[in-house]
């Protein structure tokens, strides 16, 4: 994680618990999630091993933001896809419902035990505090 800012490495830190939780809600098998280096594959924004492992990143590789203007969507939305292919390494049927569940959860209002989040935040408005 030496290659991310202190803002950068904040935010990181809240991704992988916030991804934790939602992985042990929906009984998914995670293991890790680091970061994805800026050298290695740079036309990705996160990756997903079969084992379970996660590699994601913040920022993207060639500009230092997110290609879209709304960054904490593309964040929410690099965390759901990853997540939803520990369900189904494929971009199918069952990856594409999981995907849809995974970003309903992370947009609708949580309890407080998801990553420490107060009553009624969304996860989504949590990251979007952080970016």
């Amino acid at each position: 994680m030496k290659h991310l800012c202190k803002r950068d490495l904040d935010l990181f830190h809240v991704v992988q618990k916030i991804m934790g939780e939602l992985a042990r809600a929906n009984c998914l098998n995670l293991k890790s999630v680091r970061p994805l280096e800026k050298r290695k594959c740079a036309r990705y924004f996160g990756r997903c091993s079969v084992k379970g492992n996660i590699r994601m990143r913040v920022r993207d590789v060639k500009n230092g933001k997110w290609a879209g203007r709304d960054e904490p969507y593309q964040i929410v939305d690099t965390m759901a896809h990853e997540l939803a292919h520990l369900y189904s390494q494929q971009h199918g049927i069952g990856w594409f419902r999981a995907h849809t569940h995974l970003l309903h959860q992370m947009s609708s209002s949580v309890p407080p035990k998801v990553a420490g989040s107060a009553s009624g935040v969304s996860i989504y408005e949590r990251i979007l505090a952080l970016c």
